[in-house]
């Protein structure tokens, strides 16, 4: 047969082919095309219900819904009239319980913050300190002398990032746990795989911050990790030597979970 004829012979076979052959021949030749998003989950692990707010940095919280997954129900997240774009919502979730927390609407992308029992803020309600902001109609301390902590997440973005933030301080014993997904996470200097990153105390009374060597975690008023270019309450006590105080990866998949394991002491 001519070479011309062969390829003529080729095409037909190509067009003739049965339906399943031909999608199962674009599947092997493509499969890294299937991507995965990345679940968040939180875990209360304390000993009472935990009031856990979701702060938008990018996605507003009317835009997500909250599955209490052992409850089987949806939590109802309650925001503050005060904020029109829905930049802060609340739900309760009871003590051994797992949220699941997803869009409700405009794609995957999950950008946010974790607090648990405050809205992020400075040292508040102690002396010499300012008092602690209240909002009507919901329950907020009034005595957070060592700030609070945030579970910082960036998800199904192409390119993701998870810390902890004591840049405000830190109220709560909060552990991030990091499973499956392509690429693992890892640190950013070093490559190591990291599988969960938590967060320590900050006494800002005493001067003592335990996080200026957590890996994953920004120590309190270190806003650069290892500089403070414009800290918000006052002066760093700290800073990690490099630049290791969040964890990026170009890609998805696996699950993100928050652990809140109780409240750190005064």
């Amino acid at each position: 047969m001519e070479k011309g004829s062969k390829m003529m012979a080729n095409k037909m076979m190509f067009f003739l082919a049965p339906p399943v052959m031909v999608f199962a021949a674009i599947f092997l030749v493509s499969p890294a095309a299937i991507s995965q998003n990345t679940k968040v989950r939180i875990f209360n692990g304390g000993p009472i219900p935990a009031q856990v707010w979701w702060n938008a940095k990018r996605l507003a919280a009317n835009y997500i819904t909250i599955r209490d997954v052992d409850g089987d129900k949806i939590l109802p997240l309650r925001i503050p009239s005060i904020y029109t774009r829905g930049e802060k919502g609340v739900f309760t979730l009871d003590a051994g319980h797992t949220a699941v927390v997803t869009r409700n609407s405009g794609g995957t992308e999950l950008d946010g913050t974790i607090t648990f029992d405050g809205i992020p803020v400075c040292p508040c309600g102690g002396n010499g300190q300012p008092p602690c902001p209240q909002i009507d109609g919901f329950r907020l301390p009034k005595k957070l002398v060592n700030g609070v902590n945030q579970a910082e997440v960036s998800l199904n973005t192409g390119f993701e990032s998870v810390d902890i933030s004591c840049v405000y301080g830190a109220n709560a014993h909060i552990t991030i746990l990091l499973d499956g997904g392509s690429p693992q996470w890892q640190n950013n200097i070093t490559h190591e795989h990291v599988s969960q990153i938590k967060n320590k105390r900050v006494d800002v009374d005493e001067r003592r911050d335990e996080n200026c060597g957590e890996v994953g975690v920004f120590p309190f008023n270190a806003t650069d990790c290892i500089q403070a270019p414009n800290p918000p309450c006052g002066q760093p006590i700290c800073f990690h030597v490099v630049r290791d105080c969040r964890l990026d990866r170009q890609g998805s998949g696996g699950t993100v979970t928050i652990v809140f394991s109780g409240f750190t002491t005064p």
